[in-house]
């Protein structure tokens, strides 16, 4: 890699990431990182996003899953780690998005941890580019260490709007026209998840309501790459929320059983009157 070939890791940037890793005070239910942003080119609207990601508990684990989407309300980063060792864990990754820096959203034998993020204004993922001592102290530190670089961002192509009375379809509206996608991604991608699950999602039943899938493509490359992101818009009591259905749910499963439940994986964001009523207005008829 060209970018780390040029790097010299300086002294200041090991004695920051050794005190940010004896500092913490690891809880089971948490991840921790250090966030660094770069951009290579300074017309270019794409920016590179360096993560050091620490898992208490989640090192050397039987099973990885890494995933980076592209969805209608936010980017995310996704680590999901199965079969746990005892030991802790240190990642690093990088993803390049045109839009606010990803979410990270780690799992842990299925379970969400609750992350605390820190920006800082170096790479701290040279740090695993350190000495053979730099090396052994973070691995006696962290237990296992893991690279891996996500560079593909996928281009919205098709929104799928479906609207829902009492339960029932009521109508359909499809859009692909490159302005309306762009400007809805950037009206609302910086969105922030509730960190505390609203309570309604440990049983809610789905009458009023509509959903939303996003056809994301990639065709920059030898391969053809398709991704569907989905979602739910909910009225409760006077609020709105959109739920960003995740990787352990399928939306298909959740409009069949007409409910969700504790057990589905969902986001969720709050959302304004305005943006839902401008889910009405699409299907107004003329």
């Amino acid at each position: 890699d060209e970018y780390y070939a040029d790097q010299e890791i300086p002294e200041s940037t090991k004695e920051y990431v050794r005190e940010w890793l004896d500092g913490l005070e690891p809880r089971t239910n948490h991840v921790y990182a250090l966030r660094y942003t770069y951009r290579f080119d300074p017309e270019s609207e794409t920016k590179d996003y360096y993560y050091l990601i620490y898992v208490p508990g989640g090192g050397n684990v039987e099973r990885r899953g890494f995933g980076y989407s592209t969805g209608l309300f936010s980017t995310t980063f996704k680590l999901e780690l199965e079969g746990i060792s005892g030991q802790d864990g240190l990642y690093c990754a990088m993803t390049t998005s045109k839009k606010a820096a990803p979410q990270l959203r780690v799992t842990l034998d299925g379970k969400r941890l609750e992350d605390e993020i820190t920006v800082v204004d170096f790479n701290p993922t040279l740090y695993t580019i350190a000495s053979k001592s730099d090396y052994s102290m973070l691995t006696s530190t962290a237990g296992d260490l893991y690279v891996e670089q996500l560079e593909k961002e996928m281009e919205p192509e098709l929104a799928t709007f479906t609207k829902y009375v009492d339960g029932q379809q009521y109508g359909v509206a499809e859009f692909n026209t490159p302005d309306f996608l762009l400007n809805t991604v950037v009206e609302i991608h910086e969105l922030n998840y509730l960190e505390e699950a609203p309570t309604f999602l440990q049983g809610y039943e789905l009458q009023d309501f509509y959903s939303i899938n996003i056809l994301y493509v990639d065709d920059t490359g030898e391969a053809h790459y398709e991704n569907t992101c989905s979602y739910l818009i909910v009225q409760v009591t006077g609020s709105y929320y959109l739920l960003e259905i995740g990787l352990g749910s399928q939306i298909e499963d959740i409009l069949e059983k007409g409910q969700i439940t504790g057990k589905d994986d969902v986001l969720a964001y709050e959302i304004s009157t305005e943006a839902y009523a401008a889910l009405h207005r699409l299907f107004e008829k003329p």
